[in-house]
């Protein structure tokens, strides 16, 4: 039990470790894929490795952090560059 415990609370450090970096090459869909197995991981696991009490607070903990990521990509695939568009010789945008 602890060794899982350990290992999911690893991967939760490293996870909002990239989240907060500024390296935007690798973007946010490895840490939601990250974080989406972790989270059938302590679904699997709950009642046989942890307390389900404790896998349900863990569910939480992830489901709100990947709200949370998932809000910031957005934002941010919104306030992307965008191109100015030609029409003619009139620009728009």
């Amino acid at each position: 039990m602890a060794r899982f415990v350990v290992n999911c609370q690893r991967t939760f450090s490293e996870c909002t470790r990239l989240a907060l970096s500024d390296n935007v090459e690798t973007g946010s869909g490895p840490i939601i894929t990250r974080m989406e197995t972790m989270q059938r991981s302590i679904s699997w696991a709950r009642g046989r490795l942890i307390e389900p009490d404790l896998a349900d607070e863990m569910q939480d903990i992830i489901s709100e952090f990947l709200q949370e990521l998932r809000t910031l990509t957005q934002q941010q695939v919104g306030q992307g560059y965008r191109a100015r568009q030609v029409v003619g010789r009139t620009t728009i945008g």
